[in-house]
């Protein structure tokens, strides 16, 4: 440990000790890569027993600690570390895949946490956090030779250095957060304003299809609706890279059937294969069975490749789609015989915003996005992805392995099933006799949703404010609510919030739904919390949306109409 700390105090950071702690072997080798520019010497524990022994034998400077572990987790480990001599002023850095909500950050930090970074890990900010400590750790160990023997003077210029070096590190993490915040709430904004336009054009565009119109109109009609679908996923795109810089992606992990999600994703490609005279050859095995996983992002990842493929594939060319168990993996694969990828440009292919041709002349459009956000949602699940080609015209090969985890008996419900309902065609769905008030500053979308519920034989009132809204519901109590979200003067969680302290019989007990362009999932949570009972973001889909106000106004989705009615009036007697 001398040598150690002599080689420290000379200024060589080679000599300087990092512990990393994690149970999965393939994380150990990404940290170990991502702190390597430090020139750090990186320690590794596979298990918090392991990590307990080694501080017991040598000093460090930051522990990385994993939270999620078997047997021992970083909090038990970091609350033993705590209570040794070795461990009690150990800075530890928490990495976890699971949400930064608060409730959970306040425990990470009771345990022991000098910080607390979410996966997919951003390698900037992790190497920054690390040296921050790294140098603490150099200052302290001149500090300490100083107070024994050193000259007094040295001794204050390393107190003034380290304090410095605080005040340094808490003003650029202040900054840091200040910018990620700002740039969420543009995010929010942005995608907020492309949506809302969107909705209507995208609603009016289905509506228009059911009503059977002549071929060359349903054409125009259906290029109409396709491009706006395709316009969604470019902003879906967008907001995820987002979240994944600012390590606020988050995975809602349940009990997921393997095989149902890659035969869904394989269903929303097929009519782009047929279009396209693309083969589409699947082989999925029947003993996939079922994992620890979200089920819509792992349903992204299948649809991304596969979209992927068909976009690189001629017409008349061949995709294959396998997927397999091998011992505790899933393994998927998708091969196509199209464009292939030039071998220079491999290694950049998971690199958001970059693209194998960026030129104006390019053939395939998209913001190179796509691939970049799969292997965040991968690795997100404790898995890898990785691509081959034999170069140009060769065609290429995704690889796609996932662990098969076990789920475990208390896993979270999938994601969306709070306040949403079962899904339903939108022709068996009748809203007779059921009064909804809609609120909307927009009038298009005050237009679109209204005929959206009256063509299922609901009658709709409209306000274009939240004060219209209130004086309304007081008055013609409707048997629910669609408020929009981001409305002027006052905005639609301050009317719910109004609305929830009425008594029952002035309305205060009436089914909300938020319908907003504000699609991201703190933005469902912030409608539960102040009252909705259902969250829907633009563009609207008529069926979800019949859905849900059938199920909100009590209506029994069986197709027969004396029933439907019979519930919808039992709830307006409750209710009174």
């Amino acid at each position: 440990m001398a040598t150690m700390q002599q080689a420290a105090t000379s200024g060589g950071a080679a000599a300087v000790s990092v512990l990393v702690v994690d149970d999965t072997p393939a994380n150990l080798v990404a940290l170990r890569a991502v702190l390597s520019p430090l020139g750090v010497r990186v320690v590794e524990a596979h298990s918090g027993a392991e990590a307990i022994d080694k501080v017991g034998q040598e000093s460090f400077a930051v522990v990385l600690l994993d939270v999620q572990m078997p047997g021992m987790d970083g909090f038990e480990v970091a609350r033993r570390l705590r209570e040794t001599a070795a461990g009690v002023e150990l800075p530890i850095i928490f990495l976890t895949a699971i949400h930064r909500d608060e409730q959970y950050v306040r425990k990470g930090y009771a345990s022991g946490a000098a910080d607390y970074i979410t996966k997919p890990l951003d390698p900037e900010v992790l190497r920054a956090r690390v040296k921050a400590f790294v140098d603490l750790f150099q200052q302290r160990e001149r500090l300490r030779l100083a107070e024994v023997g050193e000259r007094t003077r040295e001794r204050d210029d390393a107190l003034q250095q380290l304090a410095a070096l605080l005040a340094s590190e808490r003003a650029a993490r202040r900054e840091a957060e200040i910018a990620n915040s700002a740039k969420d709430e543009f995010l929010a904004t942005v995608s907020h304003e492309l949506r809302t336009p969107l909705s209507a054009i995208l609603g009016w565009a289905v509506i228009a299809r059911r009503h059977a119109p002549p071929p060359e109109v349903d054409r125009a009609l259906g290029t109409i609706e396709r491009n706006a679908r395709a316009q969604m996923r470019i902003i879906e795109d967008v907001l995820d890279v987002g979240r994944i810089i600012s390590g606020k992606l988050r995975l809602e992990i349940s009990a997921t059937k393997v095989a149902e999600v890659i035969e869904a994703a394989v269903q929303v490609v097929r009519p782009a294969a047929d279009a396209k005279q693309v083969k589409l050859a699947v082989a999925i095995d029947e003993d996939l069975g079922v994992i620890a996983a979200d089920a819509e992002r792992l349903q992204q990842i299948a649809w991304n490749i596969l979209s992927n493929a068909l976009k690189f594939t001629r017409k008349g060319g061949n995709v294959q789609v396998a997927a397999k168990r091998a011992g505790s993996t899933i393994v998927l694969t998708v091969r196509d015989d199209g464009q292939g990828i030039r071998p220079e440009f491999l290694p950049y292919l998971f690199e958001p915003f970059r693209q194998a041709d960026g030129s104006t002349t390019r053939r395939h459009g998209g913001l190179g996005l796509g691939l970049a956000i799969v292997k965040q949602l991968v690795q997100a699940h404790g898995g890898q992805i990785t691509a081959h080609s034999d170069g140009e015209g060769q065609g290429a090969t995704f690889v796609v392995e996932l662990p098969a985890r076990a789920p475990a008996t208390a896993e979270r419900s999938p994601r969306g099933q709070r306040g949403s309902l079962p899904p339903a065609a939108a022709h068996d769905v009748r809203l007779d006799g059921v009064r909804v008030l809609v609120v909307d500053d927009d009038e298009d979308t005050r237009d679109l949703v209204g005929h959206m519920l009256s063509e299922q034989g609901a009658g709709v009132s409209f306000a274009s404010s939240a004060e219209e809204a209130f004086g309304q519901l007081e008055r013609s109590h409707p048997d629910v609510l669609l408020s929009d979200i981001g409305m002027p003067d006052v905005n639609g969680y301050s009317l719910i919030r109004r609305i929830r302290s009425l008594p029952a019989e002035h309305g205060g007990r009436t089914p909300a739904v938020a319908l907003t362009a504000y699609a991201r999932a703190e933005d469902g949570e912030r409608a539960f919390s102040a009252g909705f009972q259902a969250h829907i973001t633009k563009p609207v889909d008529p069926d979800q949306l019949a859905a849900v106000v059938a199920n909100l106004a009590g209506i029994s989705l069986d197709p027969a109409s004396e029933r439907r009615v019979l519930a919808g009036e039992r709830l307006r007697r409750d209710r009174a």
